[in-house]
């Protein structure tokens, strides 16, 4: 993803940003986040999963956990429809060059080589499309806001997914 290729290039870099203002400058930095990113899976980008596999599902004093599970579950059923429009059968998912590529792109380039982290680099069916398609658009958005935000983003995010749902978003 763009935004993930020019944090790197432009901010932890030897040299970058972080180096310059940052206490573990001078490559600690860079090394501190390559061994933060080697922990980081395919399932650890998509809350259903992470929250589970963290023991937070059902927690009520977790507030994070609500929150991104409504906005996950705003955001899939959106792809899947807009997904379900585009591809009628999962052989057009597995012969869309383009997708298949972008998908390849974001794990091999963008993720550094995180196939080996559960990441896909293709996509065979329209379930692994929207699936994929919805842990980038919520890693882009929900999850990158999370802490810079105090409810305004969510609502707003709600109020564009959640446009096609009956009823008045302050419901959700």
């Amino acid at each position: 993803m763009e935004i993930n290729l020019r944090a790197r290039t432009g901010l932890v870099s030897d040299l970058g940003v972080f180096d310059q203002v940052v206490g573990t400058g001078g490559g600690g930095h860079v090394q501190l986040l390559q061994r933060a990113g080697s922990f980081l899976t395919y399932r650890s980008f998509c809350p259903p999963d992470d929250l589970a596999d963290r023991g937070l599902l059902g927690v009520d004093s977790c507030y994070y956990a609500q929150d991104a599970l409504r906005l996950w579950d705003i955001t899939s059923r959106y792809v899947e429809g807009i997904v379900s429009l585009h591809y009628k059968t999962d052989v057009a998912v597995k012969e869309d060059l383009e997708l298949q590529t972008w998908c390849r792109e974001i794990t091999e380039i963008g993720l550094r080589g995180a196939q080996d982290r559960g990441f896909p680099t293709s996509l065979q069916t329209r379930e692994q499309a929207c699936h994929f398609i919805t842990m980038c658009i919520f890693t882009c958005t929900g999850q990158h806001s999370s802490n810079f935000t105090s409810g305004r983003y969510e609502k707003e995010m709600l109020a564009i997914c959640a446009s096609d749902c009956a009823g008045n978003v302050d419901d959700y």
